[in-house]
């Protein structure tokens, strides 16, 4: 009786985890790094009296900017650290970490990485999050391609 207890205990305790991972939309084969945005011919750094470090990224209008301190992309980034970014519209691929504005929102972007991509709507979840939110592409003002720690 107790080993048919055991073996119940085990039965959902991963049946659990499955369902979660399906609430989630996530499987082993979901891959979640952005590409390379920045090539490295594109990077230049200058060290003489004053180090430098340049992006040559023509034809794209590259941004600078922070994060609130609301934690729902560590361990990626976090409050205090300085993202490089690209303005939009851009190529979005599942992976990249994108800036977007909620549907009647005019407060500051919300910073998430894109999971899933059906036409133009988009998925996005902050690593530290459990659920993500489907947005619309044109919600999305700008792309991260670089982080600054």
């Amino acid at each position: 009786m107790n080993g048919l207890k055991i073996l119940l205990v085990i039965l959902v305790y991963f049946l659990s985890i499955m369902l979660m991972a399906a609430a989630i939309n996530i499987s082993p084969s979901d891959t979640f790094a952005p590409g390379n945005v920045i090539q490295d011919k594109n990077i230049i750094i200058q060290q003489d009296k004053l180090s430098k470090f340049i992006i040559d990224m023509p034809g794209e209008e590259l941004l600078w900017g922070g994060l609130e301190d609301t934690n729902s992309m560590l361990p990626t980034m976090d409050y205090g650290h300085d993202l490089i970014l690209i303005k939009c519209p851009c190529e979005i691929k599942t992976g990249d970490i994108v800036g977007y504005t909620k549907k009647n929102d005019s407060g500051n972007a919300v910073i998430h990485r894109v999971i899933k991509i059906k036409g133009n709507d988009i998925k996005t979840k902050g690593d530290n999050n459990l659920w993500g939110e489907w947005i619309l592409r044109e919600q999305i003002s700008f792309k991260v391609i670089g982080i600054l720690y």
